[in-house]
């Protein structure tokens, strides 16, 4: 039996050991963006501001690529600097429903992740987008993500404020965000709006 409950909380420690800030309850009920342009959504975002996420710590110039494939998926490609180097990780994306910002996202070659869900918030797909994940597990406990993306390096302050009221309209927390560093980066290829 002790065998068991070490089990189960070896398997529950590595669940949300990737997670980004781990709860206890329901999440909110958020509004995802209906009429979702997938074509317009894609291209480069950078990351300006997350909850924190184990796999990324000592990163900096976190992006986000995302390539619409002609099964309708979409690769994702995220990349970050880490001690120097360039350090990615590939995904693929699915829509939940057309015409509504809601994916499922697989990363089959990260260590220890399962498939999870990319809840686009708000976006204008020209400047922001804000992006919630959230999981449960035994029904009680809860796995929370939030990432601030933008189409340049250092947005605006007008962009911060639309995207912490859009948190604030979805009873999603802002205590949690850190700021991307996103200074000295290497250049990336520049997104055109469509």
């Amino acid at each position: 039996m002790n065998n068991y409950i070490v089990l189960f909380v070896l398997i529950s420690i590595l669940h949300f050991s990737q997670s980004q800030v781990p709860g206890f309850g329901r999440f909110p009920a958020v509004s995802i963006v209906q009429n979702f342009d997938v074509h317009r959504y894609m291209g480069l975002w950078y990351e300006v501001r997350k909850y924190p996420f184990i796999f990324q710590l000592g990163g900096r110039c976190t992006t986000a690529e995302y390539t619409l494939q002609a099964d309708s998926t979409v690769k994702v490609v995220n990349t970050q600097v880490r001690n120097g180097a360039e350090d990615s990780v590939i995904g693929s994306a699915t829509l939940v429903k057309p015409g509504v910002g809601s994916l499922t996202v697989s990363f089959p070659e990260a260590p220890f992740t399962s498939e999870g869900n990319y809840n686009v918030l708000y976006t204008d797909y020209n400047n922001l987008a804000v992006v919630y994940s959230c999981s449960s597990f035994l029904g009680f406990l809860n796995a929370k993500s939030v990432w601030i993306l933008s189409r340049q390096r250092f947005p605006t302050s007008d962009l911060f404020e639309k995207a912490y009221e859009v948190l604030r309209d979805n009873d999603v927390s802002t205590i949690f965000l850190s700021q991307t560093n996103q200074k000295d980066c290497p250049e990336r290829v520049t997104f055109n709006a469509v």
